[in-house]
């Protein structure tokens, strides 16, 4: 089997209490997807939490642990580990040593940096990992990534950049959170109107729901659930909850 790649919005690990803490629960079955993974991962003995950022480690104990703990509900592995800032050094070791990487979700931007500095992408490319992005690790998991502003004040900096390098595992652009994506309004531009469809011109982007995801493995791209294909100015749905559709460009 080749290198298998699930890119998602979100997978629904956790919710948050008053406090704002998170609180690990089990996730579900959405669109497939704890079949597909049941079926893709063949060996439980370790899952390497990898973070959005390098230094941020309060915000990275507390989504890192919660995702750690939701897997242990769901699909249990020997070893949990989560990669930041604090022990880099062991990237090679630490992706060399895993079944399962996932990506968390973050500041695309930022993350972009941490990924790049660390040589995430040779360190996949060359693993027997099953790799699971979510939200901007989905996004930073191509190879030019598209990442539109997304912080107050980016869409109003000329300097702002949209195109980064990324891992590249996959030529597919995500757009995450679409639903809720589509009403925001940053720096007085309407996001969809006014930044996303004039980029669609020059590329295209795959726009999905929480819940939904596109599973790559063996050359071969589906989609699963709420999704919405994104060219030429124009934005159309190619497949629906609990439906799935082939994809080729």
């Amino acid at each position: 089997m080749g290198k298998v790649l699930f890119l998602t919005s979100s997978m629904d690990l956790y919710d948050t209490d008053d406090a704002g803490e998170k609180i690990a629960k089990r996730f579900e079955n959405t669109n497939g997807i704890l079949d597909n993974l049941k079926r893709c991962i063949t060996t439980y003995g370790r899952i390497l939490i990898v973070a959005s950022a390098e230094d941020s480690y309060a915000l990275t104990d507390r989504y890192g642990r919660a995702t750690c703990r939701s897997f242990a509900m769901t699909l249990p592995f020997e070893r949990y580990d989560i990669l930041d800032g604090r022990n880099l050094e062991d990237a090679e070791k630490l992706v060399r040593a895993a079944d399962v990487v996932f990506l968390s979700g973050g500041h695309v931007p930022t993350e972009n940096a941490f990924f790049r500095k660390i040589g995430l992408g040779a360190l996949l490319r060359s693993s027997h990992a099953v790799v699971i992005g979510q939200s901007a690790g989905s996004m930073n998991a191509a190879a030019e990534v598209y990442a539109p502003p997304e912080l107050p004040g980016e869409a109003a900096d000329p300097m702002y950049c949209s195109v980064l390098r990324g891992l590249s595992l996959t030529d597919f652009h995500i757009l995450p959170h679409f639903s809720e994506y589509r009403e925001v309004v940053l720096d007085g531009k309407r996001c969809l109107e006014d930044i996303l469809l004039p980029d669609s011109f020059r590329r295209t982007v795959y726009a999905l729901n929480d819940g939904s995801y596109i599973l790559e493995e063996d050359g071969r791209a589906q989609v699963f659930g709420e999704c919405w294909r994104i060219r030429d100015g124009r934005a159309v749905q190619i497949c629906a909850a609990g439906e799935r559709r082939s994809l080729c460009e």
